[in-house]
């Protein structure tokens, strides 16, 4: 119900913090934020994404060319959902602000990032 919502949402923000999203509903809400162009900034903050969860979602938004914000606080994202943030950056263009404070990334989720922002984002320092 929540994600078929969201495919008619006309709104910029779509704020789903601390509703208990998990890995299963990730895919499918990634697959409504990509046919939804209105939405510009997703929160997902305090749910329990994981990687699988962040990776699935990260792919569903791959074709999103109008999400500029993602936040994903406190989600206990480690490396294997920073390959889906680094797919998401390689596909988008136009992703402008990643929060994911307080996740488990480390050195080799950092890499896959930092990869991802230079290859998407040529010639910016």
């Amino acid at each position: 119900e929540m994600v078929r919502s969201i495919y008619d949402d006309q709104r910029a923000l779509v704020s789903l913090s601390q509703v208990r999203i998990d890995s299963e509903f990730s895919s499918a809400l990634g697959t409504a934020l990509q046919t939804n162009q209105s939405v510009t900034s997703i929160d997902l903050d305090s749910n329990h994404l994981g990687d699988k969860g962040a990776y699935d979602l990260c792919k569903g938004l791959s074709g999103a060319s109008c999400i500029q914000e993602v936040s994903m606080i406190y989600n206990n994202v480690g490396a294997g959902g920073a390959k889906g943030l680094c797919l998401l950056l390689l596909s988008s263009g136009s992703i402008r602000r990643l929060e994911l404070h307080n996740n488990h990334i480390g050195e080799q989720g950092a890499e896959e990032i930092a990869a991802g922002l230079f290859r998407s984002y040529p010639g910016r320092s």
